[in-house]
């Protein structure tokens, strides 16, 4: 990111949990010139989306879920008084069993 001057860019399917060893990734993810902001997904160990954005800019969450078919970010992004909204949505694709009942 750092060599192309990417000003922010989201990763979907993190497979990241809360915990100590995903916390090393978020770390590594989170340099002097990157931040970031992550979502795990709760009910289910694939899924989860990371927001990583330009130190020099601010982001604020304004809402961020986990809902059962989808998973979403809400988030203000400014810098040197500009401003934009990010929404971030993600919807997995259905598992096998969620297959069986959806045709």
């Amino acid at each position: 990111m750092t060599e192309v001057n990417m000003d922010h860019i989201t990763i979907t399917e993190t497979w990241l949990n809360i915990g100590e060893r995903d916390n090393k990734v978020i770390k590594d993810l989170t340099t002097a010139d990157y931040k970031c902001v992550h979502l795990p997904r709760k009910t289910r160990r694939d899924g989860g989306i990371v927001l990583v954005y330009q130190s020099s800019f601010k982001a604020v969450v304004n809402r961020c879920d986990d809902m059962k078919s989808f998973e979403f970010m809400d988030v203000d992004v400014s810098s040197a008084g500009n401003s934009m909204k990010l929404f971030i949505i993600y919807r997995p694709p259905p598992s096998k069993k969620e297959q069986t009942f959806v045709r």
